[in-house]
């Protein structure tokens, strides 16, 4: 979890979009570790990443 949030905090846009049909949207998903998926969104205009969700599957 400690390498996606670094990359969150560097370069926020590298996640996948969370909906296929909204490619520049603002939320995103990131895989990390073996088995887990953060879901967060990004409001470029404030400068701010939220974590929305983490899960591990």
């Amino acid at each position: 979890m400690a390498d996606a949030y670094r990359l969150l905090k560097t370069a926020p846009r590298s996640g996948a979009p969370l909906q296929a049909a909204n490619p520049d949207g603002n939320m995103l998903t990131m895989e990390f570790g073996e088995r887990g998926l953060v879901t967060y969104m990004v409001l470029e205009e404030q400068g701010k990443v939220f974590i929305v969700r983490v899960q591990w599957i």
